[in-house]
């Protein structure tokens, strides 16, 4: 089947997404009635509102064997950077933000990856190194990265037991639910899951999972302080929290939903 339609099979289907997160409140999937399939060589693919200029700032690095694979702008995303691919049949869906420019560089170094970047997340210079087979990577709505920042599902070399054999590094995924802030120069390591509303500090190394509305800090990071949350604006306004409490109630099914939500 051919790829695009394979992929447009699994979006009209919510029990054939990419993850069960994927079309929820807070990882709502791009609109498409404007969107159009752009070939970018080698069977790999752009989903992309087609204006004149919908490639500024975007480059495509491909390898020779890499096919399969497919980039999704949301209508009116902004977000710039680079996407290289060296596996097959990876999905990247950058749905936002729709203001500003947003720096994203994406690796996929290996096969069937997902890569998903909600509604109104900015980051100031990111990378993403998906680096093992049917890994993801999920970014939910309004989450906030610096500069400077790596998140990777896996290391680049192996790790094994000298009496078995057994990898013991093995790839995991990397969730960041809503509305979450990641200071600069953050490092986020393979299968960590960091919570609603909650805070990494800058240079902090994170290999475990950050509950919600908390600060972590450090290398390794630890929590330092709990029930907290942000906002973009430098002061906070009389209903501030209440606005807060108001949209984390709208993500009850979501949340409920992932990883922190499962255990």
């Amino acid at each position: 089947m051919d790829i695009r339609r394979a992929f447009d099979d699994n979006w009209a289907d919510p029990s054939k997404r990419l993850h069960d997160l994927l079309g929820r409140r807070g990882f709502e999937l791009p609109k498409r009635p404007n969107l159009e399939w752009v070939e970018i060589g080698g069977d790999n693919w752009v989903l992309v509102n087609r204006s004149p200029n919908w490639d500024r700032g975007r480059s495509f690095h491909i390898e020779p064997n890499a096919s399969g694979n497919i980039v999704v702008f949301g209508e009116n995303c902004t977000a710039i950077g680079t996407v290289h691919f060296r596996g097959n049949k990876n999905v990247a869906i950058i749905g936002g933000p729709d203001s500003g420019r947003t720096p994203l560089h994406l690796h996929f170094y290996a096969n069937e990856q997902l890569f998903f970047w909600g509604q109104g997340a900015t980051s100031n210079t990111t990378t993403f190194v998906l680096a093992y087979d049917h890994t993801r990577v999920l970014v939910g709505e309004w989450c906030m990265f610096s500069a400077s920042i790596m998140v990777r599902t896996g290391d680049e070399h192996a790790i094994f037991d000298a009496t078995t054999g057994e990898t013991v590094n093995p790839g995991k995924d990397v969730i960041f639910e809503p509305h979450v802030w990641v200071g600069y120069g953050a490092a986020v390591m393979k299968g960590v899951t960091v919570g609603f509303g909650s805070i990494i500090g800058a240079h902090s190394v994170v290999t475990e999972s950050v509950p919600r509305k908390c600060v972590v800090a450090g290398a390794p990071a630890r929590i330092i302080r709990e029930n907290v949350s942000w906002a973009r604006q430098r002061t906070v306004a009389d209903d501030t929290a209440a606005k807060f409490r108001a949209y984390e109630q709208t993500l009850t099914d979501t949340l409920a939903r992932a990883p922190l939500g499962r255990t």
